[in-house]
């Protein structure tokens, strides 16, 4: 099996498969099977944004040959490519969220929307390495870790802008996904930058804060949830 299709199957069905079972356990409604084609779009619309933000600046600083291997010259421009994607991908989850999910229970179309953006970004990231040779599943083990940190932040963060949307104040947690985002691009261009080497600890670092996001997450989408039943069973 070669490190490409590895990571597609294995990292695809879990994306899949996170995002089912948050869906099913919290929401308690039917997975948006659709959303999964909208996070797509989501992605590779941020990925056009991204890059509208990141390459001029890149160039200027790098020229147009330091682009193939761009590591950043200043913590700034570390912290800079980190809000970059920030900004580009949580403001495509809310467009997806926001076009999709009118008239649709917000949460589970969050759901769907940020596991077909993490599906669509493994499923780019596969596409190259489908060539390489076959491999053993140990050569898979810190990609698959890499893929599983990243589903569980873009679920997090899509569903931290549904919970904006639901309580009325969209822009604030909006912001707060952009930020987090930032922190999390921001480590990796940093890592780059000091020629971090620890890559265990730094992927450690990536899964705990990862997963922490989606747990505020989860917890504030159960708190909304509770609080929208309860509205149901008043009325």
């Amino acid at each position: 099996m070669t490190i490409g299709l590895g990571l597609l199957i294995i990292g695809g069905t879990l994306a899949v498969a996170i995002g089912w079972l948050i869906n099913r356990r919290v929401t308690h409604e039917s997975f948006l099977w659709i959303g999964l084609v909208v996070g797509g779009v989501a992605f590779l619309l941020a990925g056009i944004l991204q890059n509208l933000m990141v390459v001029p600046m890149a160039i200027t600083i790098h020229g147009r040959e330091g682009l193939q291997s761009l590591v950043p010259l200043s913590p700034l421009e570390a912290i800079y490519y980190g809000l970059a994607a920030g900004i580009a991908q949580e403001l495509a989850k809310l467009a997806g969220i926001r076009v999709y999910g009118r008239n649709r229970e917000i949460f589970p179309t969050a759901i769907a929307i940020g596991a077909g953006f993490a599906l669509t970004e493994i499923i780019l990231i596969s596409l190259p390495a489908m060539q390489a040779g076959v491999t053993s599943l140990s050569a898979l083990a810190i990609p698959i870790w890499e893929r599983f940190s990243a589903i569980l932040f873009h679920i997090g963060a899509a569903i931290i802008i549904g919970y904006g949307l639901a309580r009325g104040k969209m822009w604030l947690y909006l912001l707060i996904a952009i930020l987090l985002h930032g922190i999390l691009d921001g480590a990796v261009a940093l890592r780059a930058y000091y020629k971090i080497d620890q890559i265990i600890a730094f992927e450690t670092f990536i899964l705990i804060f990862s997963a922490a996001v989606l747990a505020v997450a989860i917890r504030w989408m159960q708190s909304a949830v509770r609080d929208h039943e309860l509205v149901s069973t008043t009325r």
